[in-house]
């Protein structure tokens, strides 16, 4: 691959990333946070790895340039859902201006924009100010410890979180909860329906419940960018076996909420502002005080069996992320 920054993506499609909190024996983040840093200091930025729990390395690089100007951060996760059902999750496949496999769009193809944009700032550095810190954390697919530690420890007047857009600029997104729900029964003999009582039945008047609320929900009123809130059972088991009233069932669901129940020129074309119907690490960031939007590179099969990125709009998102550092530092010099 002629471009070092597509090359980069294919390698880190190719390290198993898999979250562990997430699926129970992933790979975790360490392959891939060894192989970022590299790329870090082959590039000359100021590399520090810190986790953000025992084994969960975020991985940090800051190109300073030693004069008066703004910090901006540019941030993206390392880890990815899991691979159950794919053929070849970690065999990078480059076909029809698409990059495949897992991680490719969610969000290895907005880390390689990242990574390709602070190498070519910290090559050609004249014209910039102030600070460009380099932020790929753990666990944003799971609980976002890592940005949680990120905001902790680093302070930037914005932040881009290069998560998949299609290259719209997303000024803000869903929120979302996820809860369970536990109801006890009493076991008991099938046959002894006086002493039991069952905790899958009494689930199933939650359910139905739940359902009135989503109703609700698709009746309601729309936000104007996030459109209506929603809700889903994700999970739910009980029961022991077939002849015993089960003495307890539980429930997960998720909850996804709403607020209140001219960006157009580095692209060189019109750009979309909108707003993301998933959860991203600038919730965190932007909370921490770092004015946040989030931009990267599109494509498909997000979470899915199929995942892919389009090669060209990694590539627009690097030299976009370059532009936005640059006009960054002339707009306050």
């Amino acid at each position: 691959m002629s471009d070092p920054t597509i090359a980069l993506l294919s390698d880190l499609v190719a390290i198993d990333s898999v979250n562990p909190s997430l699926v129970p024996g992933g790979a975790g983040e360490g392959a891939i946070a060894e192989r970022i840093a590299a790329e870090m200091r082959a590039a000359r930025l100021d590399v520090r790895v810190a986790e953000a729990a025992p084994g969960r390395p975020n991985v940090f690089g800051v190109i300073d340039t030693g004069r008066p100007g703004p910090a901006l951060m540019l941030c993206g996760h390392s880890d990815t859902v899991g691979v159950e059902g794919m053929a070849a999750p970690f065999d990078p496949v480059l076909r029809d201006g698409k990059l495949y496999g897992r991680g490719a769009q969610d969000m290895k193809g907005g880390v390689a924009a990242i990574l390709g944009a602070a190498r070519r700032l910290a090559e050609s550095p004249a014209g910039l100010a102030g600070r460009v810190i380099v932020a790929i954390v753990v666990d944003e697919e799971y609980a976002s410890i890592g940005a949680e530690a990120a905001a902790k420890e680093w302070r930037a007047d914005a932040a881009v979180v290069a998560e998949p857009t299609d290259l719209c600029i997303g000024v803000g997104h869903k929120g979302f909860e996820w809860v369970e729900v536990e109801t006890a029964g009493v076991a008991a003999h099938g046959s002894r329906p006086e002493d039991g009582v069952d905790a899958i039945m009494m689930m199933g008047r939650v359910l139905g419940e739940l359902d009135a609320l989503e109703r609700r929900f698709i009746a309601g009123e729309r936000h104007a960018l996030l459109g209506r809130p929603s809700l889903h059972a994700s999970l739910i088991g009980g029961g022991r076996e077939w002849s015993t009233y089960p003495d307890r069932c539980a429930l997960s669901i998720e909850r996804r909420t709403v607020v209140g129940e001219g960006p157009h020129e580095s692209l060189g074309r019109e750009t979309t502002v909108g707003a993301m119907s998933f959860w991203t690490d600038a919730a965190i960031l932007g909370a921490a005080g770092m004015a946040s939007v989030v931009f990267g590179p599109g494509g498909a099969g997000l979470h899915g069996l199929e995942e892919y990125v389009w090669v060209n709009e990694v590539q627009t998102c690097r030299d976009a992320l370059v532009t936005l550092a640059r006009k960054m530092s002339s707009s306050r010099s």
